[in-house]
């Protein structure tokens, strides 16, 4: 893997957990809710994103993102509890 690909990997995952380090439950406005619910909506996405990723590199071909997690999980890419729908 070249060193921009690792580094687009890093960033996606970075993202992931920034997002999730700030996620709070009880927002206090609704502008905060909104706020919550883009970072949550854009952390999934940046997810899939990553997922995609995973198969491309794998030399698989990108399909759609029940059936990338489901090829993962398939190959013991991760576990079954997280490819549940």
């Amino acid at each position: 893997m070249d060193e921009l690909r690792y580094k687009r990997y890093i960033d996606k995952i970075t993202y992931i957990q920034d997002k999730l380090h700030n996620f709070k439950p009880i927002p206090a406005s609704v502008l905060e809710k909104d706020g919550i619910l883009y970072g949550v909506q854009s952390s999934i996405e940046a997810t899939m994103d990553t997922i995609s990723m995973v198969i491309k590199d794998l030399g698989r071909n990108v399909k759609a993102d029940k059936e990338n997690i489901e090829f993962l999980v398939k190959n013991n890419f991760i576990p079954n509890e997280l490819g549940e729908f």
